[in-house]
């Protein structure tokens, strides 16, 4: 049989995810944001600004804590990962797939808008109690509520979360 290989555009993603990111330079209390490893975005934005080579699947691990299945304590905001919001993180996760998908929820009374305060504010939290993991490894069962149903929908087939209560 024959395998096809997806392409990439380099200027269609370039192009698509400066749009979008355009739009993620505010938190908002209620609103998701994602984190991706900074050795995968950097990998990306050689290929997508310079025609390098096209980067691998999404590699988030090395933010997870092997044992804890949390986001590692030492991880830093633009020294292990770069935040981004939910639109550029389903676009770049549907070309190029990977994870662990680490997601938070902004909590009430956050409001930023400027890169600073948004850089303070994520250094100061605790992204290992604050940020949820989640894994590909949904087994479904005939138990499984219909809340399950609907937050697979939402996420896709990503549904074992390693930190709910």
């Amino acid at each position: 049989f024959e395998m096809v290989k997806e392409l990439h555009n380099p200027e269609t993603e370039l192009t698509e995810v400066a749009h979008l990111d355009e739009r993620s330079k505010t938190l908002k209390a209620g609103e998701t944001v994602y984190l991706v490893d900074l050795k995968w975005i950097t990998q990306w934005i050689l290929f997508a600004s310079r025609g390098d080579r096209t980067p691998p699947p999404i590699n988030n691990t090395r933010l997870v804590g092997r044992k804890s299945g949390k986001v590692k304590k030492k991880a830093r905001y633009n020294k292990e990962f770069r935040p981004i919001d939910g639109k550029t993180w389903r676009y770049l996760h549907k070309l190029y797939k990977g994870g662990p998908t680490i997601k938070f929820k902004v909590p009430e009374g956050v409001d930023l808008n400027n890169p600073e305060e948004i850089y303070t504010f994520i250094n100061a939290v605790s992204m290992t109690q604050m940020a949820e993991v989640v894994q590909k490894t949904h087994m479904p069962t005939e138990f499984e509520s219909e809340a399950d149903r609907d937050s697979r929908a939402e996420w896709g087939d990503v549904t074992a979360r390693t930190n709910s209560p």
